[in-house]
């Protein structure tokens, strides 16, 4: 199996972030180098990137205005950061041709 780390680094960087962030959460996505291969690995993998995005930057039921303002930014900075570690795993396995497959809906992934 194979691995890439996603963190939610940016949240924390933000004047508004809650004190939460300031450990820079991660999430570790491990893969198979098969699921590179097919668009629906890689569809599926982007659902796990935004998946692990939302568990690191998400930290409260009840956020306050600044504290959604600061999740939905790290969860838009942590997806980025996710596609570019899987476009470059991509790339690497000679499959950029993949890098712009779709994201899997919510009912496919689960």
């Amino acid at each position: 199996m194979k691995s890439f780390v996603l963190f939610a680094a940016a949240a924390a960087a933000l004047s508004a972030a809650p004190a939460a962030f300031a450990d820079d959460p991660q999430a570790v996505i491990t893969y198979q180098q098969s699921q590179l291969t097919s668009i629906q690995g890689v569809a599926a993998l982007r659902a796990e990137i935004r998946e692990a995005a939302e568990d690191v930057c998400v930290t409260s039921d009840f956020p306050s205005l600044s504290e959604r303002r600061a999740q939905a930014s790290c969860v838009q900075s942590a997806i980025e950061a996710g596609e570019a570690q899987l476009r470059q795993k991509l790339a690497d396995a000679g499959l950029r041709h993949l890098a712009e497959a779709p994201a899997a809906r919510a009912a496919d992934a689960g």
